[in-house]
């Protein structure tokens, strides 16, 4: 089975112009704890609060739009037409949270954003992908490491999220996926910090929904 990470487009005939958000409007302290952005990878019982972004004037609407601003970090800002094909296939992974934007002055719906909580390490080939330890300010380059297994994986992340002044962090460099039962999932740890992996029928319903915004990156499996 063939699965594809869904990208955001820079195709600016697609976009309009990139970045698509010129900025955000927060209508609570971004540290307030039901700022979604305090939520991160943590399944959530509320309804919490997010950023408006701001889309330029320039910008095109499209299915999938890239955004940058806080409480968007790793997160799928897209539209009811994209939410209606990827929801049939969701499972225990993520969550759905209205969104509104705001363009050329006017606020409108129909927008959602895709709230992961849920990473699937068990579906990386750990034999056959590849992974590097990176310093997280730069300091020192990086080096490539073997890890064996998800158990092993977890545990040098937990270390990782716990050393205090120790300032590393793990990345998947190159992914291989060893799975052919599911539809839709998330990894973190990869290149830009999450993503969101798709099988082939799950993207040619998109591409039959005429969704815009995406590119679809192919994933290995051998």
């Amino acid at each position: 089975m063939k699965f594809y990470r869904i990208n955001i487009s820079f195709n600016k005939k697609v976009v309009g112009v990139y970045p698509q958000i010129e900025t955000g409007v927060y209508p609570i302290m971004d540290n307030n704890p039901t700022f979604i952005g305090n939520n991160y990878f943590k399944k959530i019982n509320f309804q919490p609060e997010l950023a408006i972004p701001i889309l330029k004037n320039k910008a095109k609407k499209t299915d999938l739009i890239g955004v940058g601003i806080m409480g968007f970090t790793n997160a799928l800002l897209i539209s009811e037409r994209l939410k209606i094909v990827l929801e049939k296939y969701v499972e225990d992974n993520v969550q759905f949270f209205q969104a509104p934007i705001i363009f050329k002055g006017l606020q409108e719906s129909g927008y959602w954003i895709v709230h992961p909580y849920k990473s699937e390490i068990n579906y990386i080939d750990f034999k056959k992908s590849t992974f590097y330890r990176t310093s997280v300010f730069g300091s020192e380059p990086n080096k490539q490491i073997e890890i064996k297994d998800a158990t092993e994986f977890e545990k040098m992340m937990q270390l990782a999220k716990e050393s205090n002044g120790i300032s590393w962090a793990y990345k998947i460099d190159k992914l291989v996926l060893n799975t052919n039962d599911t539809s839709f999932f998330v990894l973190r740890n990869v290149s830009g910090g999450v993503g969101y992996f798709i099988s082939e029928k799950v993207k040619e319903e998109i591409e039959s929904a005429g969704c815009t915004g995406i590119e679809f990156e192919l994933i290995s499996q051998d």
